[in-house]
């Protein structure tokens, strides 16, 4: 059930909450002017027979005779007396006071009516008013049988009050009403239609709605307190929850940018080996074939020179059939030693095959290539002389640079360095030789066949 569907059912059971309080208001307004009635009309009824009480105690003070004058008195002194008749023992008038044909049919009148008293016009004023009577037994001298005296009085001052209390009263209720039902609504609204509505509210809406959920929990009517109880303890869970997703969210990037990081010098250290001769810890040919035309297109682009060195060991063949394989690898590595320590962290040193070497400067011209292919060369020399084992091995290389000779990519200047090497090897060994001079003097041998694109 959705908050529209929740909102619906609220307010229809708020209207019927407020009809039944309309009822009820209304039964008691009803209650009131009926009990009201009936409370006057007994009061009235009192009064007017004290008064026909008091009437009968003067009258039959005197005699017949002075009835007239007595009753004067008496409408002097009671302002609403209207008549007093005498009547025989059998219920017949026999006299009237005053004796007028107006008050002697209000006297008829007034005794054929059941409850002894009419709506009719006022013999004294001409106004229409209600005229009740009192009854009183009497005996006098005058009459050896008991008589009774029927006093006629106006009630219009009552029935006037009893009116205006029950309009002010009706008034009064209404105002009352009025002031419930709007309190009752903020109430409803607040203790019933509230809680019902948190029933369709989001994790988001709940949890900004917190502190008004607080509020209901307050103890004012036990269901919304226990409705408000459970949703702030959802909200508190909700709560506890997003922080402690939050806490394992971070746990988990924190944990992840490890693995990642773990995983990227993993990898790191996968490439470089794969890409690393394990003998003499220089790169190999399949760093070669990766990085060589990227390194020639990057010169190229700047301006900028790119030299290849190709280099051999003369007669290791010979020496590493001579003494074992095991002082043949370690002369190849302390060859790769020697690379290393001779070139710049921007060069790069190659295994090119079981004896070659190849050097790749980026920058450098074919002098400064040539200037370090010698001075290995030499080096290379005072270790075999160190070595003192005739025969030993030696170092032939060949350079070639790309401002020198004509390349149209990478392979071409190794193949033209590679050719270079093979020259020095042809003119005795022990030596460089430079892939310009060659080009040049026209007099070396075929070179042998190029680096092969893989």
């Amino acid at each position: 059930m959705d908050g529209k569907q929740l909102e619906s059912v609220s307010r229809a059971y708020a209207r019927r909450v407020h009809r039944t309080v309309v009822f009820l208001l209304a039964f008691a307004v009803l209650s009131f002017a009926g009990a009201s009635a009936r409370l006057l009309r007994a009061e009235t009824a009192r009064s007017i027979q004290e008064q026909a009480q008091l009437c009968a105690a003067a009258i039959m003070a005197v005699d017949e005779a002075a009835y007239a004058e007595r009753f004067q008195a008496l409408r002097n002194r009671f302002d609403n007396l209207v008549a007093v008749a005498v009547l025989d023992p059998f219920g017949s008038v026999r006299r009237v006071y005053p004796d007028h044909t107006a008050h002697r049919e209000v006297v008829r009148a007034v005794l054929a009516d059941a409850d002894g008293s009419i709506q009719t016009t006022s013999p004294t004023s001409g106004d229409t008013c209600r005229i009740a009577s009192g009854l009183v037994r009497i005996g006098g001298a005058f009459s050896p049988y008991q008589e009774s005296l029927l006093v006629l009085i106006e009630q219009n001052l009552p029935r006037t009050s009893w009116i205006g209390a029950t309009v002010v009263f009706g008034l009064f209720v209404g105002a009352m009403a009025l002031i419930c039902i709007r309190s009752l609504r903020r109430w409803f609204d607040r203790q019933v239609a509230g809680p019902l509505a948190l029933l369709a509210l989001g994790p988001q809406e709940l949890r900004a709605k917190s502190a008004h959920i607080r509020r209901l929990s307050r103890p004012r009517w036990r269901e919304t307190e226990q409705i408000a109880a459970r949703f702030l303890e959802l909200a508190e869970s909700l709560n506890e929850t997003d922080a402690r997703n939050a806490r394992l969210e971070r746990e988990s990037e924190h944990k992840l940018q490890r693995r990642q990081r773990q995983f990227d010098q993993q990898l790191r250290r996968a490439k470089t080996k794969a890409l690393t001769d394990p003998l003499t810890g220089l790169r190999n040919r399949t760093f070669l074939e990766e990085e060589l035309e990227r390194l020639f297109e990057e010169a190229r682009a700047d301006g900028k020179q790119l030299s290849a060195v190709m280099i051999d060991l003369d007669n290791f063949k010979s020496y590493n059939d001579a003494h074992g394989h095991q002082v043949g690898d370690a002369l190849l590595r302390f060859v790769g030693a020697l690379l290393r320590g001779s070139i710049r962290p921007s060069d790069h040193a190659v295994r090119y095959g079981g004896d070659e070497f190849l050097l790749l400067l980026p920058g450098a011209s074919e002098e400064q290539a040539a200037t370090i292919a010698e001075r290995l060369v030499k080096l290379f020399a005072q270790y075999t002389f160190r070595l003192r084992r005739g025969g030993g091995p030696s170092l032939s290389a060949g350079v070639a640079a790309t401002t020198g000779t004509k390349c149209k990519d990478g392979y071409t200047l190794v193949s033209k360095a590679d050719s270079a090497l093979y020259a020095a090897k042809a003119s005795g060994k022990n030596r460089i030789a430079l892939a310009s001079d060659n080009e040049t003097s026209k007099k070396c041998a075929q070179p042998r066949a190029p680096l092969q694109r893989s």
